[in-house]
């Protein structure tokens, strides 16, 4: 059996291939591997070749509600973007097509649509997007994370599986971090791109932060800000900055931190659910209907983080991290009213329904 996915959201796709290798699936992967401008390799194409995992790009446009020359020139690449999903699969020839959402995901399924291949997809966060809500109305199963996101798909076809969450970060062993013992762990992510605002928010706090505590930094290297480049020239011995850590090097980091500081995307948030970690969480301001302002606040309405907007102070992070740290014994005993979000098995039952 082969099984084609493609889509946005690469880490629960992942977790997915882990599981069709265990029960020898073939999976090929198609997405993007460069970044819009072609300049730089996409995060999603860095991770599949870390492991050694192929990638098919896809050239696809995308609908944006801005009107300029970026927008126009995605919009003139939409009919090329169907034109080469068509060719992908009569070249591939999947057995089922599974899909993470995004721009990427749509041509292939229409596609798959049109080829009479069966269609599954993944909702990862509360309030779909369009693509999701589009390829619903054809495709034969809706994967959804939050039971909050049912009410969105054909209910007939909806099935609550939660979010495929990666094996590294439940048992991934670090061979290369060697983080000291004397102070306890903070671990700044920006996830998988970075973030720029939090990371310039960080380097602000950083003689205070250390004073009391390791931190481990993973920044991105955005070729924009050059954050990597400026914050490992930094000398201080409990700070230890990368610009991206493998995925067992990661699990390790999540696993070994007291606190974790970080964006709230959906990956993170079933993340930190799964292992009952607490977090100081910074929503990206500009992420698609505030979906990760909406996944901070479920965190902190139960009482397992707080949130830090990027527009207010540094020394204001300083003292949110301080806060949940003297606080983890009873805010980590609020994750059980928190546990029917956690499905460890969900790429498991995601498979089954595949074959």
């Amino acid at each position: 059996m082969k099984i084609l996915i493609t889509g946005g959201h690469i880490t629960p796709a992942l977790s997915v291939y882990d599981e069709c290798k265990k029960r020898g699936i073939n999976v090929v992967f198609v997405g993007r591997q460069f970044s819009y401008d072609k300049s730089t390799q996409t995060m999603e194409a860095k991770m599949l070749e870390e492991r050694n995992i192929k990638l098919i790009h896809l050239d696809a446009g995308r609908l944006t509600r801005i009107l300029n020359i970026q927008s126009v020139r995605h919009f003139l690449k939409i009919p090329k973007g169907y034109f080469q999903a068509v060719n992908i699969l009569k070249k591939e020839r999947p057995d089922a097509i599974l899909s993470f959402g995004g721009y990427i995901g749509l041509p292939i399924s229409i596609a798959g649509k049109l080829l009479s291949i069966p269609i599954f997809t993944h909702e990862q966060v509360m309030a779909p997007g369009l693509t999701n809500r589009l390829i619903s109305q054809f495709a034969s199963k809706v994967f959804v994370s939050f039971g909050e996101s049912v009410k969105y798909f054909p209910k007939h076809k909806v099935i609550l599986t939660g979010n495929p969450i990666r094996q590294a970060i439940l048992k991934g062993k670090s061979k290369t971090l060697n983080i000291g013992n004397n102070k306890p762990v903070i671990f700044v992510t920006g996830g998988s791109l970075g973030a720029h605002e939090l990371n310039r928010h960080v380097e602000a706090i950083m003689p205070k932060l250390t004073k009391k505590f390791l931190v481990v930094h993973q920044t991105g290297n955005v070729a924009e800000f050059h954050d990597f480049e400026r914050l490992k020239k930094l000398e201080n011995e409990n700070y230890f900055v990368f610009d991206h850590l493998l995925d067992d090097d990661f699990g390790y980091m999540m696993r070994r931190a007291d606190v974790i500081v970080s964006r709230s995307g959906a990956n993170t948030v079933f993340e930190l659910l799964a292992l009952s970690k607490i977090a100081v969480l910074v929503p990206l301001p500009f992420s698609s209907f505030a979906e990760q302002e909406e996944h901070a606040r479920l965190l902190e309405d139960n009482g397992v983080a707080k949130i830090f907007y990027q527009i207010h102070k540094s020394e204001e992070l300083f003292e949110t991290i301080q806060f949940v740290y003297n606080h983890r014994q009873e805010m980590e005993i609020n994750f059980n009213s928190l546990s029917h979000y956690v499905h460890l098995d969900a790429a498991k039952r995601i498979v089954d329904e595949l074959v």
